[in-house]
């Protein structure tokens, strides 16, 4: 071995050790200390990150009493106060919101008759078909009424004819057939 060493010229083994070293070193900082490295960062950010959160627990506790309570205006907005309620509850609670906006508007509810619609996607329709005997502004209270009471509901069909039997103020029998949506279960 000794003799193969006295081969090479002094200056070329500096430069043969040399790119040895550079090599085991580039090997190291690439297998070894970088993954390290990298490793150390991201349970770094990782120990920020959770501080952070302890620090701002409370700020965390109101934003997440504020976001239930979005999800809860939205489900108001979207299905009423009748989310929850079984078939047979949520006609009957229908019918008497129905009747409860009849009344606050000044219009004469004559009829109501719920049946079951068609399934749409995932969703249950449940058609509600409804005569009302009023004048026109009364009538477009109570329709107005009612979408803000019931949630979404869509109206797809209605009906206006004038009352034959009163003559003075020309009352409007309507027939409106309302549609619900449920999540089907």
């Amino acid at each position: 071995m000794r003799e193969q060493l006295a081969q090479f010229e002094r200056r070329n083994l500096k430069i043969i050790l040399l790119l040895l070293f550079i090599l085991v070193g580039a090997a190291l900082h690439t297998y070894l200390f970088w993954p390290q490295f990298k490793e150390y960062q991201k349970l770094s950010k990782s120990h920020s990150l959770l501080q952070s959160v302890v620090n701002n627990n409370s700020n965390l506790q109101h934003d997440l009493d504020n976001k239930v309570d979005q999800i809860q205006g939205l489900k108001k907005r979207l299905h009423g106060d009748m989310a929850n309620l079984p078939q047979k509850q949520f006609e009957s609670y229908i019918v008497g919101q129905l009747q409860r906006i009849a009344w606050k508007n000044s219009v004469e509810l004559t009829g109501v008759k719920p049946k079951k619609g068609e399934l749409v996607d995932q969703f249950r329709e449940i058609i509600f078909d409804i005569d009302i005997r009023g004048d026109y502004y009364h009538i477009f209270d109570l329709l107005t009424d009612v979408a803000d009471a019931l949630g979404f509901v869509v109206v797809k069909r209605c009906t206006m004819k004038p009352d034959s039997v009163v003559k003075d103020d020309q009352p409007l029998i309507v027939t409106v057939t309302i549609a619900s949506y449920r999540m089907e279960t």
